[in-house]
């Protein structure tokens, strides 16, 4: 339309929200912030205001369409092409960095083509349209699934989460794919934690160092990107233009050149690239020590890149943004921020060194830009592979896996530095090979309530965690391959196993643990396909099962009430019954259609409550296998189950966010409790009294209520969980996560 005042055309953009009266100011507010984003890349902002309740944007019309109209998809695009492109996006969004905004929707849908062709990038109004109250408690995430980075999926959006998305973009322009396809879940999953199929599998004849920073923008950890968008834009201009000759079928375009104007300073084949200064250099990455390479130096003749000296991290927080929650107060830390703890929160797999190593569902790669074919290559693939192997088995996306992605109700846009409500805890972390530390700022709550007790003796994530039938000891399995018994009272550690599965693998979680009734034996299940028994005095094992011939990792285990069987559910479909004391299985249970995340016997023993990948519980005879009810209620995953001491009843949550309690018998829901924020329920557990459930997920606190009323009774703030147990006695709870360590809180 028109603008009566400006008498120019202009494009109004309705945002799909409706503010809160007590929105509004905060949406004039910030959008008084978009406007002042004036830059040639960026599309303006010229008024805007609310109508009804409904937020609006005018802004610079922009004729000639976007970047996905003009490639569409599927198009492969050539790589001088591409640099002008990401120059002038990088451009753009650095400036936005420098005004601590994010945009959070980086995708060609929301590049713009001005009237000198140059790049415009459009759509700040996402941030907008996320501060409303209504938009927060929504499931939806704001942004496109298919571009965003694994700490964007969390909530947890910062500079570097642009740049990923950009990261993307590029890889879906050269490959005419973007990275990875499937579900919404299953493409928030393989944002986590599956690596790109290697470009030069697709296209030989990239320049290997092209590919090489391509990856660095897409790294899943955001320190291990570049250390600004720029610096990745330099960095690919650089990889693009290094060799006289780049393959024609790269640079061919029949699509005009961005405008002289937008690009100048374009290097072109035969040009001489002017060399970037050591200062210049450490837009190749912050974290060095990570890497083989320790100096920086101008590209060599050979056309291989090389990573720069080691140098400590530049946190952003000393940039002027806060690496805690730089979305909505109370969220958790996202992937590789600030944690309680001496040590970079990696993600699971990973080894202080920020490396995977052999890990079976990941492969990292080596630093070596010589190898990137190798490096980058799935695991097992063999050079030649024609892609038609699936990037992501089954094994790729362990259930614990859905805690790393939260489709979180929660996600606001970051204006970096709004954070409201919180205390500031500072952490020294000093990274491996540096002697220089940088402080990292995470929130937490003014008035949180200090654990009892915190364990700290294992280095990966608590996937689960369990209280002896005798109230004297805790075991807690951890991503580092251990499952530890210790002293509730005191913490002292009393046993540290790891399976004895022979070849051992890297990453061989102890993903869950279970007490015998005798409290002198536990059964812990790993991601190495084996059940292992110990006793905790010995350390002996006892025995150890396998699932099968499929030979699928451990998800759930539960040890019967009278001590004679070990229930173990699968990443499969199966659940065995073990009968201890012969080692034979008596019961195969596989009604479920998709991996067994929980189980849970009855306070009788006579039946087992299952939660499964399929979005159904089941409670079914233990001995015969057979299905007594099917509880449908759920969305999505059903991650945790736990009856009531009654056995009348089951407490069930899953990756929908609520927590439903429904009878045994009959199945139908007494109650839903929705007060969880996080998205995804992790763990529930019905108190032994009968008198509370607690629960917790994905949100930094865990809940104890009342079943019948869902009263609030307690909140702790134990940062985001895997698992949770209640003491003998119902006065405590021990709670493991996302902190890498477990704690023991006071209920009564």
């Amino acid at each position: 339309g028109m603008h009566i005042h400006l008498n120019t055309q202009v494009a109004v953009k309705l945002l799909h929200t409706r503010l809160a009266n007590e929105d509004v100011d905060d949406f004039r507010r910030e959008a008084q912030m978009i406007a002042l984003l004036i830059h040639p890349n960026i599309i303006r902002v010229l008024d805007f205001g609310v109508e009804g309740g409904n937020p609006y944007l005018v802004m610079d019309y922009a004729p000639d369409g976007t970047l996905r109209q003009r490639h569409p998809k599927g198009s492969i695009i050539a790589l001088q092409l591409i640099v002008g492109y990401v120059k002038q996006i990088a451009e753009a969004l650095q400036h936005a960095h420098e005004l601590r905004l994010i945009h959070r929707d980086i995708k060609p849908e929301n590049m713009l083509l001005g009237r000198n062709n140059e790049v415009l990038l459009s759509d700040f109004g996402i941030a907008l349209a996320a501060q409303s109250s209504q938009y927060q408690n929504t499931q939806n995430v704001a942004g496109t699934i298919s571009y965003m980075a694994p700490e964007q999926i969390q909530a947890h959006p910062r500079p570097a989460s642009d740049q990923y998305s950009l990261g993307v973009v590029v890889y879906e322009w050269l490959s005419g794919n973007r990275p990875f396809q499937g579900s919404f879940t299953e493409i928030a999953v393989k944002h986590a934690m599956v690596p790109p199929a290697p470009l030069r599998q697709r296209l030989p004849q990239l320049p290997p160092a092209v590919e090489e920073v391509v990856m660095i923008a897409l790294a899943k950890d955001p320190h291990q990107r570049f250390v600004n968008v720029r610096a990745f834009a330099h960095a690919f201009e650089r990889a693009t233009f290094q060799n006289a000759s780049p393959h024609p079928s790269l640079l061919a375009s029949s699509m005009p050149p961005p405008a002289p104007n937008i690009s100048a300073g374009l290097s072109v084949p035969g040009t001489t690239i002017p060399y970037i200064s050591d200062t210049d250099s450490t837009y190749l990455h912050n974290n060095g020590a990570r890497h083989s390479h320790s100096t920086a130096t101008p590209y060599p003749a050979s056309g291989q890149p090389v990573l720069p000296e080691s140098r400590s991290y530049t946190s952003e927080a000393q940039n002027g943004y806060s690496t805690g929650n730089i979305g909505m107060p109370g969220q958790a830390p996202g992937w590789g921020q600030g944690m309680p703890y001496g040590n970079v929160s990696f993600g699971p797999g990973m080894n202080q060194n920020g490396q995977y190593g052999n890990d079976p569902f990941i492969q990292k790669r080596a630093g070596n830009v010589g190898q990137v074919g190798e490096n980058f290559r799935p695991h097992g693939a063999q050079a030649g592979d024609n892609g038609q192997k699936p990037l992501l088995s089954r094994r790729t996306v362990i259930a614990g896996i859905a805690g790393l992605v939260t489709v979180s109700s929660a996600l606001t846009w970051a204006i970096a530095s709004r954070l409201q409500g919180t205390a500031t805890v500072t952490t020294s972390i000093t990274e491996p090979g540096n002697t220089s530390s940088t402080t990292y700022t995470y929130p937490t709550p003014t008035a949180a309530v200090p654990p009892q007790l915190t364990y700290k003796g294992q280095q990966g994530y608590i996937w689960s965690v369990a209280w002896s039938p005798d109230g004297a000891y805790i075991v807690s399995g951890s991503a580092d391959g251990t499952a530890h018994v210790w002293d509730c009272n005191n913490g002292k550690r009393v046993t540290a196993y790891r399976s004895h599965f022979t070849p051992a693998i890297d990453n061989d979680w102890a993903k869950k643990v279970t007490w015998a009734p005798d409290s002198k034996r536990i059964a812990i299940g790993f991601t190495d396909t084996t059940t292992q028994g110990v006793d905790i005095n010995t350390e002996q094992e006892l025995f150890s099962y396998t699932n099968s011939t499929a030979k699928e990792p451990i998800e759930s285990v539960s040890w019967s009430p009278n001590g004679r069987y070990v229930a173990v559910g699968d990443f499969g479909n199966t659940v065995v019954i073990y009968d201890v004391a012969s080692g034979q299985a008596i019961t195969t249970y596989t009604d479920h259609s998709d991996s067994v995340y929980a189980l849970a016997w009855s306070p009788d023993g006579k039946r087992i409550a299952s939660g499964s990948s399929d979005g159904t519980a089941r409670v079914w005879d233990a001995l015969t296998g057979k299905t007594l009810l099917i509880y449908k209620k759920h969305s999505s995953d059903v991650e945790s189950v736990s009856w009531s001491p009654d056995g009348s009843r089951v407490v069930s949550g899953g990756l929908d966010g609520t927590v439903q309690i429904w009878q045994a018998v009959g199945g139908y829901t007494l109650f839903t409790y929705t007060k969880h924020t996080g998205g995804i329920i992790n763990s529930v557990g019905w108190s032994p009294d009968g008198a509370y459930i607690a629960s917790g997920g994905n949100d930094v606190n865990t809940h104890i209520w009342e079943p019948k009323s869902g009263n609030l009774l307690k909140e702790f703030y134990t940062f985001p969980i895997f698992g949770l147990a209640w003491s003998p006695d119902s006065t405590r709870i021990v709670t493991g996560g996302y902190n890498k360590i477990s704690q023991v809180w006071k209920v009564k």
